[in-house]
């Protein structure tokens, strides 16, 4: 006969590895996925993983930094960057080039007029620059501040200078002279734009957006919840945009990798980038601004021309740079930490366009066919045309299964397939961050009605999607071959529950209960309190919730004991308790209750004999895993008493003294120390007495008072409570 043992004694090791209920991870909104990572593809506002539009890099200004660009007439880009206060140009075959230096470390400012000249402010030490075709710099307006901003030009030629750290916006013709345009309340005029004859500007640190018409009176017509406006523009239609962010400087993400650096340049991660060099300022705008909106980093606003505010876009965790409005009224925000680009529709609708190489998407351009992004962390420009990705990946989130766990199988949902393979990997292991202990990518998985995942049991689990290419073009958003959600089933190794403490309650505290569904509840005590488990699945209970039972009430009620327990479970299975007794001189445990499901309990003590005894609280996951697989755990009780008798009271004398009487008495109990004793004259005011060693807290105890009292015949109550409650009282007749 072949012996089968030892197999059997496998399999069951392997079963009660992960005896616990199944869970299911599921990936399919949005805001889900935003939480991974991506190259080539896009997430729409609806939670579909597409291909993304092309996204090639055309440039490499070895800078960290680009701080602003700008176009001319002829289709030339320019990229002001940081720590070297060089210019860099992009002709129109998309080749970079050094085009100037300043003596400035940084260009924050970049504008070009109708006539094609290029014009950048420098900071700090600000000054404003005229650039020749050639590429020669020439010192223009010098407005004395300390940083400059923004530049823009009117449409009669004049150059709008933004500056800080006073707030003031100066106005220069096109001979270099330079009048203050208008003075504002705040700390620095951080963004420009026009509006036909008006110009727009934006601020820090209060984030208001103003208005101010050709005679430099300003009106705010947004006091966004933000501290800085970083970005604005207006549509051919008149309608304004902005962008806003909560301070000045944020922290780098947790995830992010270590960055290839040039030689001699510091990287930084804010919203804010600044070159540090011994003429770094110690305050103003390169300083963090506090918040203003509690968790909030970044908003996008429309503004109507009869002033009311959309906002169109919010994030608590990117940081909005840029932003480009385009002819058909979408928006293209640029942003921080992860480099996401993100397009927003009329209607508001967010897709993350496209997630760049580089940490920050900082500017967006138009030119022509092409939109030109500029990026810092590094300092790189790139293309996105309307072609789709020839091929993407999206890698998620990882998954925390809490427990090492064993992976179940891997289903996905695609829309528009056009039989090209989409495929899955997976990977697992033990520690938060994948390492080299990681566990190799396996796949690839293709058949999206579920494949079992081939990762080995772990705590983490990560999967990742790779699209092949799509030969179709002439649209932003690739909408074949969609995925809608990616989803697996795991099953936790079962781990035992924990009962983390026990409660015993003064006696005469009682829990009242309150059954589900009802507005009113009565004391329960013993076997009438409500056990068993609920026969509804974990799946269906957090698909469909169900009613709150409430907190149990405190009531006071005569010979009542209660305790209660607090218990987890790390596999989140449904518990159910059973409590046991014994005496203090008793060797064996007796079964009081089973099959509790609440964590309250009330002993009617009248039932039971008196004595001092501890409770175990036993906790068992059973109602969620088999019977031969479920896990207990147990915790026992600090000793309490049980007495129904009152305290005994032995008077040994009472006598009359001058102006006065002197009583001595004996107070004693069986089972529970005395707590309190007191004493009153005639029905009065009850006055505490400490026994004869001054302090009240043992079986028997020894008391002497002496009162007060005119002739005549006096009453004298004597009162004795014990620790549980129990009262004793004694009366004495004085004559004096």
């Amino acid at each position: 006969m072949k012996c089968t043992v030892g197999p059997i004694l496998t399999l069951f090791f392997l079963l009660s590895l992960v005896a616990s209920e199944p869970k299911t991870w599921s990936l399919s909104t949005q805001a889900e996925l935003l939480r991974g990572k991506l190259r080539g593809v896009s997430l729409t506002s609806d939670g579909r993983i597409v291909l993304a539009p092309w996204f090639e890099q055309k440039g490499d200004t070895g800078q960290a930094y680009i701080f602003s660009t700008a176009r001319d007439g002829s289709g030339a880009v320019y990229l002001g960057t940081g720590n070297e206060g060089k210019i860099f140009k992009m002709d129109p075959d998309a080749k970079v080039t050094e085009h100037a230096s300043l003596r400035e470390v940084a260009v924050y400012a970049l504008a070009a007029d109708a006539r094609g000249s290029l014009y950048a402010g420098s900071s700090p030490d600000g000054k404003v620059y005229e650039i020749s075709a050639a590429g020669q710099a020439r010192e223009f307006f010098d407005p004395k501040e300390k940083y400059i901003w923004a530049l823009t030009f009117d449409r009669q030629g004049n150059l709008f200078v933004a500056t800080g750290p006073r707030g003031v916006i100066f106005k220069v013709n096109r001979s270099g002279e330079g009048t203050q345009f208008y003075d504002s309340s705040e700390t620095h005029i951080t963004a420009l734009s026009t509006d036909g004859d008006d110009l727009l500007a934006g601020s820090s640190p209060n984030g208001y957006i103003y208005r101010v018409d050709s005679k430099g009176k300003a009106f705010v017509i947004h006091d966004s919840s933000l501290s800085e406006v970083k970005a604005l523009a207006v549509d051919r239609t008149g309608l304004v945009y902005a962008a806003a962010i909560a301070s000045s400087e944020a922290p780098a993400s947790e995830a992010e990798e270590p960055r290839r650096v040039p030689p001699g340049v510091r990287l930084l991660s804010g919203a804010q980038p600044v070159p540090q060099a011994e003429t770094e300022p110690s305050g103003g705008a390169l300083s963090p601004a506090a918040p203003r909106t509690e968790g909030r980093r970044s908003e996008a606003y429309r503004i109507s021309k009869d002033g009311i505010v959309e906002t169109l876009f919010a994030s608590d965790e990117d940081l909005f740079y840029s932003l480009l409005v385009r002819n058909d009224g979408t928006v293209l925000i640029g942003s921080g930490r992860r480099g996401h680009i993100f397009s927003v529709d009329r209607n508001r609708s967010v897709t993350l366009l496209l997630q760049a190489p580089e940490d920050q998407v900082t500017g967006l351009l138009e030119q022509g066919s092409r939109i030109v992004a500029a990026t810092s962390n590094l300092g790189k420009v790139f293309e996105l045309s309307l072609t789709p990705s020839a091929a993407g990946w999206y890698e998620s989130e990882i998954l925390d299964a809490k427990i090492p766990s064993k992976w179940g199988t891997i289903r996905w949902r695609v829309e528009e397939f056009t039989g090209a393979g989409i495929e899955l990997y997976t990977r697992s292991g033990n520690t938060r961050n994948p390492d080299t202990s990681w566990a190799d990518w396996e796949g690839p998985y293709t058949r999206a009605g579920g494949e079992p995942v081939k990762s080995p049991p772990a705590r983490f689990l990560q999967w990742k999607l790779q699209f092949p290419g799509n030969a179709r073009a002439g649209t932003v958003l690739s909408s074949s071959n969609a995925v809608r959600s990616v989803s697996v089933s795991y099953l936790q190794r079962n781990v035992p529950p924990q009962v983390t403490g026990v409660t015993i309650h003064p006696p005469g505290i009682a829990f009242q209960q309150f059954p589900a569904g009802s507005s009113g509840g009565a004391v329960t005590t013993g076997r009438s309190q409500t056990r068993g488990p609920s026969p509804t699945s974990r799946f269906a209970r957090e698909v469909e919730p169900q009613s709150v039972r409430p907190m149990p009430r405190r009531v006071y009620q005569p010979g009542a004991q209660s305790l209660s327990w607090e218990a987890r479970d790390d596999n989140g299975d449904d518990l159910e308790y059973s409590i046991y007794f014994k005496g203090e001189s008793e060797s064996r445990w007796k079964l009081l209750e089973a099959n509790l499901t609440e964590t309250t309990y009330t002993i009617d003590s009248r039932t039971m004999a008196e004595g001092t005894y501890t409770v175990k609280i036993a906790a068992s996951d059973s109602p969620s895993n088999p019977k031969e697989m479920a896990l207990t755990d147990e915790m026992v009780s600090k000793p309490f008493s049980i007495t129904n008798s009152p305290p005994r009271i032995s008077v040994k004398s009472s006598e009359v003294k001058v102006n006065g009487l002197e009583v001595r008495f004996e107070a004693q109990s069986d089972v529970t120390p005395l707590y309190a004793a007191e004493y009153s004259i005639d029905g009065g005011e009850w006055e505490i007495i400490y026994p004869m060693d001054g302090i009240t807290d043992s079986l028997k105890e020894e008391f002497q008072f002496a009162a007060q009292a005119t002739p005549g015949e006096h009453t004298v109550g004597i009162r004795v409570t014990d620790t549980v409650g129990n009262v004793a009282t004694a009366k004495i007749v004085v004559r004096m």
